[in-house]
């Protein structure tokens, strides 16, 4: 129906750019980006930096990172791109998704970002503070929106 996007990696290592097209088009939601085994490897900074992109709200929320990053790093090759969006996005949902718990289990009127933080700080030790910041903001934003207390 219309421009689904499908991601063929033997067809293009990188997915296509988004079209500003005013075309109507469906929208597939991929699965969730897995984090990869080898996360400890990969370069804290570049990390952070693809952390911080998958977190822009607007036209790229919720977009694979690989072009934005690209044009931030461009010594970065197709493979490396989608290893550090695949990192970065799955870093994202499972830290979105642990405030949303931690906010359900002690209430947002008693949540306090130091306590969340200890468990961001054991699981993801490179997360600089800004993209810690953000990645609570967002997720209590998305506590609140759905009505948790």
């Amino acid at each position: 129906m219309g421009n689904e996007y499908k991601f063929t990696p033997s067809i293009s290592p990188i997915p296509p750019e988004p079209s500003n097209s005013s075309i109507p088009f469906v929208v597939s939601i991929p699965e969730r980006p897995k984090i990869p085994s080898n996360i400890g490897e990969l370069d804290q900074a570049i990390l952070n930096v693809g952390l911080s992109l998958s977190l822009e709200f607007g036209p790229n929320w919720l977009r694979p990172i690989q072009h934005r990053l690209k044009a931030k790093i461009p010594t970065l090759e197709a493979d490396q791109l989608n290893l550090y969006d695949s990192a970065c996005r799955g870093v994202r949902d499972h830290c979105q998704d642990n405030v949303y718990n931690f906010l359900e289990r002690v209430g947002t009127k008693h949540a306090k970002i130091e306590d969340w933080k200890q468990w961001v700080k054991t699981t993801y030790p490179w997360i600089n503070e800004a993209n810690i910041s953000h990645l609570y903001s967002q997720g209590c934003y998305y506590a609140m929106k759905d009505g948790v207390p």
